[in-house]
């Protein structure tokens, strides 16, 4: 008996042990399959034969009234932990409504090779791209009543920010390269236009959910990027998060997921919520600091075993005030305040 069945997206490279290893597969090349889940058995993968029949099964789960969350990871990610990060995600946000698809790029694995992972989310941005391109282009012919574009929602993930943001902008690029790059020409979607934005104007998520991002952009250039495709858009941050802390020592200057603060995105709230322009994008703003501090201290949560500052990162699969809201956010729950201060 299948308890569930969900998808994978990857341009790591597949070694002939049949393993997934972490050096990329190349411009263009993309692995894809299934992560499924029989009853007393381990997770396992299932390769797809064909690039348009992971389209194909999509719409056929959008025609049944399921909706696609697509998940980037972070840093320090192998594609073995590609499995929990699956059955967590089912577990706490999949469900009878949606169905999943982890993208996984080529990151080393371990915490110390951050500069290292950070070169391999810019590679991979542009493979990730190529995804969404010919994701907008199926729409073109899949049958109306699947309602395609309006079924995809997204969770960004710590650097897997970094990775989004890289991919929207090679989008708005609009380069022949971008949009033949993946299929060949018995297996086309996305023609020789080259021609994201000329596609149609319909945007590509409901959803976009930026959580614990490692993002210095300023909110004016994210709310600009984000609102070409998606229809809400939400920022989740923790004032205390430890891993991002250290990221903006890094960097030299403050992550985005360090900075749920209303004052700073105050004009782009209020933009946000123009009632002559019904189109424009909802940009919404979530402070997990004090629900995140509080379950870092709870004893169901705080292990020696692990890093101490996970909770105050991870919260997004640790906090149960944060679990519920992005619930909220993945169901299309209205939301009186643009900005969310959680605290129970």
């Amino acid at each position: 008996m299948t308890e569930f069945e969900h998808y994978f997206l990857t341009d790591r490279k597949l070694e002939r042990s049949g393993k997934y290893s972490s050096k990329s597969s190349g411009l263009g090349s993309l692995n894809f399959g299934k992560i499924r889940k029989e009853a007393g058995r381990p997770l396992n993968f299932i390769s797809l034969p064909s690039y348009r029949q992971l389209f194909e099964e999509l719409e056929e789960k959008f025609l049944q009234g399921y909706e696609l969350l697509i998940f980037v990871h972070g840093y320090s990610h192998s594609f073995n932990k590609l499995l929990g990060s699956a059955e967590r995600l089912h577990r706490l946000y999949g469900g009878d409504k949606f169905v999943i698809l982890v993208y996984s790029w080529p990151s080393l694995g371990l915490p110390a090779f951050y500069a290292a992972d950070r070169k391999a989310a810019e590679e991979s941005a542009r493979n990730f791209a190529i995804f969404l391109a010919d994701l907008k282009n199926y729409a073109k012919t899949a049958r109306s009543e699947s309602r395609f574009l309006e079924r995809i929602n997204l969770v960004a993930v710590s650097m897997g920010n970094y990775l989004l943001d890289l991919a929207l902008k090679e989008l708005l690029l609009d380069s022949n390269a971008l949009a033949d790059a993946l299929l060949d020409d018995s297996d086309k979607i996305a023609s020789g236009q080259s021609a994201f934005e000329r596609s149609g104007s319909k945007k590509v998520f409901n959803e976009i959910v930026h959580m614990a991002a490692d993002l210095d952009e300023s909110s004016e250039q994210l709310y600009s990027l984000d609102s070409g495709f998606a229809r809400r858009v939400h920022i989740y941050g923790n004032k205390t998060d430890v891993l991002l802390s250290i990221s903006t020592g890094i960097h030299r200057r403050k992550r985005l997921g360090l900075r749920p603060d209303p004052l700073h995105f105050g004009e782009y709230l209020s933009k946000s919520r123009n009632p002559l322009k019904p189109d424009e994008t909802d940009l919404h703003l979530v402070d997990t600091t004090a629900v995140s501090i509080r379950q870092f201290f709870s004893p169901s949560t705080f292990s020696i075993e692990e890093f101490s500052y996970s909770t105050l990162h991870n919260y997004m699969f640790r906090v149960d005030s944060v679990i519920q809201d992005l619930r909220m956010v993945l169901l299309h729950q209205p939301f009186e305040a643009d900005f969310r201060k959680l605290t129970c």
